[in-house]
């Protein structure tokens, strides 16, 4: 299924999650409808396989990050995982910082389904948000702008992603070491 249809499918189960449940309700002077079920039951979970991937990727990335849950009880989905960069550098190879480069945060937009409750009617509507999905490094913002060949600075000697010539190198994995 394509992202864009994932999202939709994903809004329109939020949409519905939303209207059938007791939670909209404001105040117990609002009547609820003689349809109205009591309970609405949804699993849009995504296994364990993609779970598993993102926490090995923030681990093992040269600028890693943690999450941090942003909830709002009236916006769907309510708790959303934000990625915040753990150092403001770049890991080397033995894990140590190197201030040379910084660590950016990488930022997407998402559609989120927002709710607002006036008296006993309920209005929803999309919203864009921008959220922290993960981290990468990035030349620091003092150095000129120029290509990255031409640079001449001590990150080449402590970070493992570009060798003397400003060339890209492999990184070895932990798997490869044994």
């Amino acid at each position: 299924m394509s992202p864009i249809l994932s999202q939709v499918y994903i809004t329109l189960l939020g949409i519905c999650t939303m209207a059938f449940t007791e939670a909209l309700l404001p105040h117990s002077d609002c009547q609820l409808p003689l349809d109205f079920p009591p309970v609405v039951r949804a699993s849009i979970g995504s296994g364990g396989q993609i779970r598993s991937l993102r926490i090995e990727i923030r681990n093992r990335s040269l600028s890693p990050w943690d999450y941090i849950i942003n909830m709002d009880k009236n916006r769907f989905p309510a708790a959303l995982n934000e990625a915040s960069c753990l150092h403001r550098g770049c890991l080397d190879e033995e894990g140590n910082i190197d201030l040379n480069l910084v660590s950016s945060p990488i930022r997407q937009e998402i559609l989120v389904l927002r709710r607002e409750v006036k008296g006993c009617t309920t209005s929803f509507w999309l919203e864009k948000q921008t959220v922290t999905v993960g981290c990468t490094w990035s030349m620091s913002s003092t150095i000129p702008s120029k290509r990255i060949s031409d640079v001449q600075a001590p990150v080449n000697d402590k970070c493992p992603l570009l060798s003397k010539t400003g060339r890209p190198v492999d990184i070895p994995t932990p798997s490869d070491k044994m």
